[in-house]
């Protein structure tokens, strides 16, 4: 499966921002462990949940995308964008978003 295989290989490489080394010492495992859908984790339902919401979110903030549509993601996202991103002087930052190519 590709996506382990490019999890074990930042694990083992590290990135352009992380080291393999802070990387082991934070993530409990070199594998990682896919579940189905089926087995119904109430942990995958919440990024499910999220995961849209979030790029979307993210390519408002970061790269200008006009998009005036609302839907549920949007209440979705503002839980976090309420009190979970940070802010500096009252602007959200991009501190714990990440942009990757």
């Amino acid at each position: 499966m590709r996506l382990k295989r490019s999890f074990r290989r930042i694990m083992e490489s590290g990135t352009h921002n992380l080291s393999a080394e802070d990387l082991s010492t934070h993530l409990t495992s070199l594998e990682l462990k896919v579940k189905s859908k089926q087995a119904n984790i109430a942990g995958l339902q919440v990024a499910d949940m999220v995961a849209h919401p979030a790029r979307r979110w993210c390519f408002r903030h970061f790269f200008n995308m006009v998009d005036t549509r609302q839907t549920f993601g949007d209440r979705i996202i503002e839980i976090p964008e309420g009190d979970k991103f940070f802010r500096y002087k009252g602007t959200i930052r991009s501190y714990g978003a990440k942009k990757l190519p």
